[in-house]
């Protein structure tokens, strides 16, 4: 049987709770705390110690698993890019829905590398970030 341990406990020993875990826990508790690890882990074919370790920081899931927590959480879509977002982070890569955009239109890679070249900063991609919203709105 495991130790029962505060946030603050847990982080002075050293571990830190992840960005994904942490979201991962919110979400799950959310509108009253109404499901359990358990439930979730039935939910998408893991154990309660699978999803007691996504939360902790131990483990992240990959793709297919993170998949399965958006649907059986019913998240918006914010929501769900957030949870994509923050597990691919964590293991340094791309998430799952950008991966596949990306390996659909080569230029995205192209545009990356030159901007990787010319050492582009924030105010840049700001500046293009722009540019395409207007572009999208204008559609």
């Amino acid at each position: 049987m495991g130790i029962l341990v505060s946030k603050k406990t847990y982080l002075l020993l050293g571990t830190q709770l992840s960005e994904f875990g942490k979201y991962l826990r919110s979400m799950r508790l959310r509108n009253g705390g109404q499901l359990t690890q358990e439930q979730l882990g039935e939910r998408i074919g893991k154990g309660k110690m699978a999803v007691s370790g996504y939360e902790s920081g131990k483990s992240t899931p990959p793709n297919d698993v993170v998949e399965s927590i958006v649907d059986a959480l019913g998240v918006t879509a914010s929501e769900a890019a957030q949870l994509r977002f923050l597990a691919a982070q964590e293991q340094a890569r791309i998430p799952c829905d950008i991966r596949d955009y990306f390996f659909e239109h080569p230029v995205i890679y192209r545009v990356i590398r030159i901007a990787q070249s010319g050492d582009m900063g924030d105010g840049d991609w700001e500046k293009m970030l722009e540019e395409m919203e207007r572009f999208n709105e204008r559609q």
